[in-house]
């Protein structure tokens, strides 16, 4: 046990301030000394956290100790507060750095995308294309049987009527009269 306890519920971070705030109160060695610090983390720009520090230590112990124990309590203490500064600078950057990445893996998806559909793009155009000379060629092609069978009908009438003539002649020859 690190002998610090939250003094209050910890409240998440503003982030429309951009603030975070920690207060905490020593629970080991309360009957000698008290300490209450509250720690505000605030953007100052967008490269810079300005840091605020309150500590309120009093000491119980032994007068003529008291004065000497606050001091050495307050070196110590801010000390670590400098270090709490660089440790939430670490996570920042981290946390930047990460952000970095993922925004670098959605542009790579959302390229990779864009490439996948241009080329399912060009290749229904080129499928189209295909499909039309095809079906052009069909129509060509069933137009070319239409006019072949039209031709062979025509040939094919003459010949029935030039069959139907030559008997009508030889009926007429023959003296049978068609009715």
């Amino acid at each position: 046990s690190s002998g610090i306890n939250a003094e209050w519920p910890l409240r998440p971070g503003d982030p429309v301030q951009k603030t975070l705030e920690l207060r905490s109160r020593n629970l080991n060695a309360a009957s000698l000394f008290s300490f209450v610090e509250k720690v505000v983390y605030s953007e100052e720009s967008e490269t810079e956290t300005k840091l605020s520090h309150e500590a309120r230590i009093s000491c119980h112990a032994c007068r003529l100790l008291d004065r000497k124990a606050e001091e050495w309590i307050e070196s110590t203490v801010d000390k670590n507060a400098k270090f709490g500064l660089l440790g939430l600078s670490s996570i920042i950057n981290m946390v930047e750095s990460e952000a970095q990445m993922a925004l670098k893996a959605v542009d790579e998806f959302a390229s990779d995308t864009i490439k996948a559909v241009d080329e399912i793009a060009i290749a229904l155009d080129g499928f189209k294309s295909d499909t039309l000379r095809s079906v052009e060629g069909l129509a060509t092609e069933t137009m070319k049987s239409f006019e072949e069978i039209k031709n062979e009908a025509q040939d094919g009438m003459g010949v029935i009527g030039e069959e139907v003539d030559r008997l009508r002649t030889d009926m007429l020859d023959t003296g049978i009269k068609s009715t």
